[in-house]
């Protein structure tokens, strides 16, 4: 890459591949092969005698240093949403590589991390390594996330009453996102969290609303197979929702609770009933 980038190698160039070492004087640099993390050519550098990991964009997070670069020297508690936020959004395509890295990095004493995103861990080192291992392991909590479009408001009132559903069953953790205002990486950071998930919105010229398919395109590369599901969709004519769901759910193999449920036109009192009823079955497919 450094060729097709930039220009022929010449005598000075040093050449590193796996367990390749180093040696600065007082300091040894190890490299190990990190591919996927989140490019194919990544490495991780770790140097000998602090037991420090030059991670690249492992264990990073979204969000700016407000003053303070080290854990010790901050209150981290909200660069952890962020990590996980990064991971949903960055890594989540890519778990077994990750599983990977991590039984690698197992064998490393690691007192330090410095990721090229958010701040240098020390203290909570191990924290990090650990909601990596996490993720990764596809682990979830109890909760629902409800995504939905919807171009003229009845498929928000199903989206709501299927989140009454859920509360009526006793599910505490539940979280709508109307996904033409939601950001992406959000939506997806809820989705790695809870293990609920409902999706839907109206047939839109003979398939999905732009902003659930778009959604869908993404989870479709996500390892997301552990997470429940229901689907929901209304329409005037001809119902595409669930065949489209479905689909895309070949490729998710989440697993699907109850029948897709569909309706033509408005919402009515019998609509809101049945998603009323999907939300039980979301909870309860967790609760029990």
């Amino acid at each position: 890459m450094v060729q097709g980038f930039y220009a022929e190698p010449t005598e000075n160039d040093f050449v590193v591949v796996e367990g390749t070492t180093l040696c600065l004087g007082k300091r040894t640099l190890r490299f190990h092969l990190a591919p996927m993390l989140h490019w194919p050519e990544t490495m991780v550098t770790y140097e000998l005698t602090d037991g420090i990991l030059f991670s690249g964009d492992a264990f990073g997070c979204f969000g700016a240093l407000d003053g303070a670069i080290m854990d010790s020297q901050m209150d981290t508690t909200h660069y952890w949403s962020e990590m996980e936020r990064y991971y949903a959004a960055i890594l989540g395509g890519y778990n077994k590589p990750v599983q990977m890295a991590l039984k690698k990095l197992g064998a490393l004493e690691i007192n330090m991390i410095c990721s090229t995103h958010g701040p240098i861990w020390t203290e909570q080192a191990g924290k990090a390594i650990e909601l990596y291992r996490r993720m990764s392991s596809g682990e979830t909590e109890q909760g629902l996330v409800i995504c939905y479009g919807s171009m003229y408001g009845n498929t928000q009132r199903v989206a709501e009453a299927i989140a009454r559903g859920a509360a009526e069953a006793g599910l505490r953790k539940i979280i709508v996102h109307n996904l033409s205002v939601s950001q992406p990486s959000f939506v997806l950071a809820d989705i790695f969290r809870y293990k609920g998930l409902a999706i839907g919105g109206p047939t839109y010229n003979g398939g999905l609303f732009a902003v659930v398919d778009d959604l869908l395109e993404r989870l479709s590369h996500r390892y997301v197979e552990k997470h429940v599901l229901g689907y929901f969709g209304g329409c005037a004519w001809s119902p595409q929702v669930a065949r489209c769901i479905a689909e895309y759910n070949e490729k998710m193999k989440m697993e699907v609770i109850q029948e897709p449920m569909e309706w033509k036109f408005g919402a009515n009192t019998d609509v809101l009933a049945r998603a009323r009823a999907l939300g039980r079955a979301l909870a309860e497919a967790q609760l029990k």
